[in-house]
């Protein structure tokens, strides 16, 4: 989410630097918020999404979109989980 609050972008480094470590080595891929996700007919941009395998993109949309995450995670706060 462009524009979060300092206290939501150090809990989302956190969990980001942790997935990273173990993603490393695997055949999985780790993606950040800035990764757009077609999840049935919405779409998404958790804070952190991992593809384990291929990952499929829609490649005809604007920015493109994830198909296939294995993984998404979003941290949320009181004010955000509705949304979220």
């Amino acid at each position: 989410m462009a524009g979060a609050k300092s206290a939501h972008s150090r809990l989302c480094f956190n969990p980001a630097a942790v997935l990273g470590t173990q993603l490393d080595g695997s055949p999985c891929e780790g993606y950040t918020t800035t990764a757009r996700v077609l999840n049935a007919s919405s779409y998404l941009h958790a804070n952190l999404s991992a593809v384990c395998g291929e990952a499929e993109f829609n490649r005809s949309k604007t920015p493109e979109n994830l198909l296939t995450p294995t993984l998404m995670v979003e941290v949320s706060s009181a004010s955000t989980a509705g949304p979220d």
